[in-house]
């Protein structure tokens, strides 16, 4: 009479179960782990805030924004023209300023001041 041997499916069960452990920890293990320098959304949306006195129509890049002050405006980082035409002004008066933006950073501008008085350009 012969005897064979047979495992019990459970056993069998929990050789197959730590062998794929095995295996997946030898995967993990030969993983070479790499930082993530991929920016995060919010490192790379870029604001720009524009304040002139008094009030002006801005310009970035020779599109009209809106009158100012303008408050946290999304821009793509780089390099950017602002300009800002007196409004209140009895003549025609521009500020433009070459500026460049960090991608994550908020560009504050504040140094654009109009005199309302001046009567000609000189």
């Amino acid at each position: 009479m012969s005897h064979r041997t047979t495992a019990r499916p459970w056993i069998q069960m929990l050789l197959l179960t730590v062998a794929l452990t095995l295996l997946a920890g030898v995967g993990f293990a030969c993983k070479k782990e790499t930082p993530n320098t991929t920016p995060t959304r919010m490192q790379r949306v870029s604001y720009i805030s524009v304040k002139a006195k008094p009030w002006g129509e801005l310009y970035l890049d020779g599109r009209s924004v809106g009158r100012t002050p303008v408050s946290r405006y999304q821009i793509a980082p780089g390099k950017h023209t602002v300009s800002v035409k007196c409004g209140p002004c009895k003549v025609e008066q521009e500020e433009t300023r070459e500026v460049t933006i960090e991608p994550g950073q908020h560009l504050t501008v504040t140094d654009i001041a109009f005199d309302v008085n001046k009567t000609s350009i000189k």
